[in-house]
């Protein structure tokens, strides 16, 4: 049986100092038909003179690597569509930000030993490993599943917000066909990968492997930890399009209802006790306007009361 090829996007900004880690760790893969797809939006040259001269225009074990630089910048969302869209060409796509790298070398071979002989299985993920750049410290984000778990979905779907259950884009791997059809990182929301992973979910089966594959690089300048206000109320807006799309594929509506409900306040909540006093203020009054259950909320968390 031919393998089936994976292409693995690696948008990037800024991250010459992180990127050759994140290509070696795809390079030392044990899976060989993969292509590696870098797009460049760097105002600068020094992640594409990195590139050639150490990558382009070698062999590494059938792996094929190509460079593209934008040189007008196409922004985070627009670089994942662009790669997904008309860059990529392989069955299977896996995204590995420039700054992010893969843990284990056997992560795209296991992943597509369980999807060769099953149709059915729309995306692989994993639990994610966090790797603190200040610290020079790995951290474990989860302990589900102790074992790999192929299920429906709908599983991932709710236990998402009702078990904490992460589903990492770095350490993902989506049947890319499914993916173009769903549109895919359609929303220009720092959660766009979520939000298109979640509804990928419900359209069949997945794969949770229980080891720890991809590894988010946390070094103080990752956008998803300084999301604004506006960007914060424009992700909630994801989770009223994903109750539309799940209330489409008759799963049970009150549970449907109360995991939205959950998960807009989880939320909020994350992003409340992370932002400095000015932030905290400014959400206040947002959510005054539009989102006063949640203020509520908010006011009666013990957890809030705890902090002050």
């Amino acid at each position: 049986m031919n393998k089936p090829l994976v292409s693995v996007t690696i948008p990037t900004y800024n991250q010459h100092k992180y990127i050759e880690k994140a290509i070696n760790s795809i390079l030392n893969q044990t899976y060989n038909n993969i292509e590696i797809i870098i797009s460049d939006d760097s105002p600068n040259n020094l992640t594409e003179e990195l590139v050639k001269e150490k990558y382009l225009n070698k062999i590494f074990n059938g792996k094929i690597i190509k460079y593209f630089h934008n040189h007008k910048p196409k922004g985070q969302v627009g670089n994942y569509r662009y790669m997904l869209y008309e860059l990529a060409t392989g069955d299977w796509v896996l995204n590995v930000d420039g700054d992010d790298f893969l843990y284990r070398n056997d992560f795209i071979e296991k992943a597509m030993d369980y999807v060769v002989n099953n149709n059915n299985i729309v995306l692989v993920t994993s639990k994610k490993m966090k790797y603190d750049a200040f610290k020079n410290k790995f951290i474990e984000v989860s302990h589900i599943p102790e074992s790999d778990l192929r299920i429906d979905g709908e599983w991932l779907f709710f236990n998402h917000i009702f078990k904490n259950i992460e589903i990492p884009h770095i350490g993902t791997i989506c049947n890319r066909k499914k993916a173009l059809e769903l549109d895919f990182y359609k929303y220009l929301i720092p959660s766009t990968d979520r939000e298109s992973l979640l509804k990928l979910s419900l359209i069949g089966d997945i794969v949770y492997l229980s080891d720890y594959y991809g590894v988010w690089v946390y070094h103080g300048d990752n956008h998803s930890q300084n999301v604004e206000v506006k960007e914060l109320l424009e992700n909630l807006k994801m989770y009223e399009r994903l109750y539309l799309y799940a209330k489409q594929k008759k799963l049970n509506l009150l549970k449907l209802n109360i995991w939205k409900i959950v998960a807009k306040y989880k939320s909020i909540f994350y992003y409340y006790n992370s932002y400095d006093r000015k932030n905290k203020y400014k959400l206040i009054n947002e959510l005054k306007k539009d989102h006063k259950f949640y203020l509520f909320l908010l006011n009666i968390d013990f957890r809030n009361w705890r902090k002050k």
